[in-house]
């Protein structure tokens, strides 16, 4: 198996890339699904990012059942290699289209994640 793709919010990539594929999760066969799961896991809450993670290589592909509709559910927790992440744009006027707006490197989606709460950590209110 060559590439697949799980669309969420970013705090859900991030508990990805930091403990593995649980066994929740819904693996993509196409980036298009992939990125349809991130428009609906965030709806049209502008708070939570919807994006996509690009998953290289998976460790076992028995692990992997695979659906008629291009989706792979995950049977026991799996470490794999990542490759990027895309982060999904949605146009609110129009919720059915999603577009991909950029990409992240996984070291910067960690390193934002502990940025982001050494700076709370430092406000005194």
């Amino acid at each position: 198996m060559a590439i697949v793709y799980f669309g969420g919010p970013l705090d859900e990539i991030r508990a990805i890339m930091e403990a593995g594929l649980q066994a929740k999760h819904r693996i993509r066969a196409t980036l298009l699904e992939a990125m349809i799961d991130a428009r609906n896991s965030v709806g049209l809450n502008r708070r939570f990012k919807p994006a996509v993670l690009v998953i290289e290589q998976l460790p076992d592909t028995a692990l992997l059942n695979q659906n008629s509709d291009f989706s792979f559910p995950c049977i026991k927790n799996v470490k794999s290699t990542i490759k990027r992440i895309y982060s999904v744009k949605i146009d609110f006027k129009a919720p059915n289209l999603a577009s991909i707006a950029g990409t992240l490197s996984p070291y910067a989606v960690l390193q934002g994640k502990n940025e982001k709460h050494s700076f709370h950590k430092g406000v005194a209110r």
